[in-house]
């Protein structure tokens, strides 16, 4: 059924419709969850709830009382980081698809050199800044919104802004990824201007001229899948995903473009419906995830609660409220340390000033709130990140690093899921725009003639944690291996089940080694063949050395009757089949 063609007018209060029923039905259903989730978790964020007014630079997080939560998303931030996209050694590589382009020289050569360029530029840009804000929405409230961007500077080719959960939206296709995103966000007149010349709205032009050019304007953003794209045409209008700004005051476009692949990463730390997703089911709100914040939400409203009751008690021991006699109600009562009040009275049956209702202990003990605070740092998997602080006395570094490596599993899923909706877009769009701009150096004539596209390989400690598992369990097996062969006494026969080649590729892929490392299992072969050789004619040489020292040693040993034979040329006439002694006699 063929879609009908809307004119402009129609186009632009569809999209300001559809973006305000998502934000009604979707959004508005979470927000009241996440705003809780920061009042314990992220309370300088201010409001998570939309249209709420809140002052740049007002005091906030006064109704949090413990800072575990906090700290323990801090911790996996940083953990999150540090391990997928580490700025001390390269983590990640690209690959050509059919695999065997990878084992050309010159193919590998241009891959890594393409790798290189892209980690200069990501390093010059805010890629890790924003990656770092995008892992603290994810944790805090299971979803984030990390929007991609071409630049004019020469030396930053792309950047990247984190925006707020609560002025986008957000829709998936068939297999649950997010491909449409609408975007309220504010812009000052000034620019508004620079930004969109003499298409921008007429109160941003009327706000310049007044000299009130700092005012902000509200527009809309809306990118979504183009229905009608014409694969032959390359204008920006013709783009896979169009991008279309609107100014919802008037109601009209402002500024229409278009992307080649969707520019946002809207990674989810966890959903419950992926199953209904995978068949196109579109349940209201369920696009967005869950993540340790809203998982622990209960354990830091317990945490938060036990810790103001204890202040509170705490307060009442130290500063307790006293209990006064009527007739003391206009004398003067000193509360100071050490002060004295003297009486009238001479017995002591009389009242008595006396502190009022002090708890003769925290309602709470302290061994139930650190019992709350590590069910909140499980909940961020605090203890796999600082494993390496938490070693055990007598635990040696090897067995640590063993322990780490099997703590990091525990990630595997939520790891799969940046892997597909995040880092992997992020490496495909970098690929394409250093491309695009000239920055990669051309590619080897194989890669135009055969090649499919290219892959990306992750190489940092989190992707590669089960990897690193692997490589220990084949070092363990040497290791028991080698235990064996002690027991038999030195017999090395066991050793021949393992496949010492396969056991160092497993090794050396596991902990991140450069392929260059490893030679091609020809020019491997090559190398033993020249080596065996050169050793058998060691052997040869040898040899003969030995039996050139032995013949001069025998041939200065006489044999026969006065000594007229030496002992080599009866040794060789021995050997010929011949009698030295009858050899002798005829002559």
């Amino acid at each position: 059924m063929a879609i009908p063609k809307l004119t402009e007018k129609q186009m632009v209060q569809r999209l300001i419709q559809r973006n305000s029923t998502a934000k009604s039905i979707r959004r508005e259903r979470w927000e009241p969850l996440w705003d809780e989730v920061m009042q314990y978790l992220w309370p300088q964020m201010g409001s998570m709830i939309d249209q709420t007014a809140f002052m740049p630079g007002e005091k906030r997080g006064h109704r949090a009382y413990d800072g575990t939560p906090e700290s323990a998303l801090d911790i996996m931030v940083a953990g999150l980081q540090t391990g997928t996209i580490p700025e001390n050694y390269p983590w990640f590589d690209w690959e050509m698809v059919p695999p065997p382009l990878n084992q050309i020289k010159a193919v590998k050569v241009w891959l890594q050199a393409c790798r290189d360029i892209a980690l200069e530029f990501l390093a010059a840009s805010n890629f890790g800044m924003a990656t770092n804000l995008t892992y603290r929405w994810l944790t805090a409230f299971g979803t984030a919104c990390k929007f991609r961007a071409k630049l004019d500077d020469p030396g930053k080719p792309f950047g990247f802004h984190v925006l707020r959960l609560t002025d986008c939206v957000f829709f998936e296709n068939d297999k649950g990824l997010v491909d449409t995103l609408f975007w309220e966000f504010k812009t000052s007149a000034r620019n508004a201007l620079k930004r969109w010349g003499d298409q921008a709205p007429g109160a941003c032009k009327r706000a310049v001229e007044s000299g009130e050019m700092d005012q902000e304007f509200n527009f809309l953003q809306s990118i979504f899948p183009r229905e009608d794209y014409d694969g032959y045409r390359f204008d920006n209008k013709n783009m896979p995903w169009a991008s279309w700004i609107i100014n919802p005051a008037k109601v009209e476009l402002v500024s229409e473009s278009g992307f080649r692949t969707f520019p946002a990463d809207v990674p989810r730390w966890e959903k419950l419906d992926d199953q209904a997703f995978a068949y196109g089911a579109q349940l209201g709100g369920s696009v967005y995830g869950r993540g340790p914040g809203i998982k622990c939400l209960q354990d830091m409203a317990v945490l938060n609660q036990q810790m103001r009751s204890n202040t509170i008690a705490g307060q009442k021991m130290v500063e307790p409220a006293w209990d006064i006699p009527d007739d003391w109600y206009e004398r003067y009562i000193d509360f100071a340390p050490n002060a004295q009040n003297r009486s009238s009275r001479r017995d002591s049956s009389g009242p008595k000033i006396e502190p009022l209702g002090v708890p003769p202990q925290a309602p709470f003990a302290l061994q139930v709130q650190q019992a709350q605070r590590q069910m909140i740092q499980q909940a961020f998997h605090v203890d796999v990140f600082l494993t390496l602080n938490n070693v055990p006395a007598g635990m040696t570094a090897t067995e640590a690093m063993i322990r780490r490596q099997e703590a990091l599993t525990i990630l595997e899923p939520m790891i799969s899921r940046q892997k597909v909706e995040h880092l992997e877009r992020d490496l495909d769009w970098i690929f394409a725009v250093l491309d695009e701009a000239g920055y990669l150096p051309p590619p080897p004539d194989e890669v135009f003639m055969y090649g499919r596209g290219i892959r990306n390989v992750f190489r940092s400690p989190l992707f590669m944690a089960q990897e690193a598992l692997k490589a220990t369990k084949v070092l363990q097996t040497y290791q028991k291996a080698a235990a064996i062969v002690q027991a038999r006494g030195g017999n090395q026969n066991v050793l021949d089940n393992l496949d010492d080649d396969e056991a160092l590729r497993i090794i050396v892929e596991a902990d991140g080694v450069p392929a260059d490392l490893l030679l091609d299992p020809a020019k491997r072969d090559q190398v033993r063949q020249a080596r065996l050789q050169q050793q058998q004619q060691m052997m040869q040489e040898q040899q003969a050395l030995i039996a050139a020292r032995v013949a001069s040693a025998m041939g200065k040993v006489k044999t026969g009757e006065g000594g007229g034979r030496n002992l080599a040329a009866d040794t060789m006439k021995q050997l010929s089949g011949e009698n030295p002694e009858e050899s002798q006699n005829a002559a």
